[in-house]
């Protein structure tokens, strides 16, 4: 078996301690990657937007630092579902970034995700299932908010500072 074929991964509550995901960055046709629940630690490493094929990206759940931007996703064309829940990353992405993916999950519970929800957010048009509690959010929810989530079925904004009228 050759590692670079490797197109899944399981790795969810195995107990896993480290530092880093620099080993999975090798592993060129993932598509999914499930290590949530674990106790991963340190950051998470811009190259894993390098992972072209990768499609699920579950790595919530895990005592990750640091920060995120649009550099860790310029190459995940094809990601439909991303969990860092309960990482507490900072996702700080420039306002006017426009993501190269259409995402259908997002689990992003407990990020810091800055003052206002995020415009990128306003790009994913198909996303079923959102989840952006407890992220450090307040004042107005934006006009396209209503209109890009229209079809969802799951939308979680709870515990952050929102104003305004529904």
């Amino acid at each position: 078996c050759s590692w670079s074929s490797l197109q899944e991964l399981y790795l969810f509550g195995a107990n896993i301690t480290g530092t880093t995901l620099k080993s999975v960055l090798n592993l060129t046709s993932l598509s999914l990657l499930f290590i949530h629940r674990n106790h991963l630690s340190g950051s998470v490493p811009v190259e894993i937007g390098s992972l072209k094929n990768l499609v699920e990206l579950h790595i919530g759940n895990n005592s990750f630092r640091g920060v995120i931007s649009e550099h860790h996703f310029s190459g995940l064309k094809n990601l439909k579902s991303i969990d860092l829940s309960l990482t507490y990353i900072q996702v700080m992405i420039d306002s006017d970034w426009k993501p190269p993916f259409d995402l259908d999950r997002a689990f992003l519970s407990s990020c810091y995700l800055g003052n206002q929800v995020p415009n990128w957010l306003q790009w994913q048009k198909n996303v079923s299932y959102l989840e952006i509690s407890d992220t450090g959010l307040n004042g107005r929810i934006p006009d396209w908010f209503w209109t890009t989530f229209s079809n969802a079925y799951h939308l979680d904004l709870s515990y952050n500072q929102f104003r305004g009228e529904l």
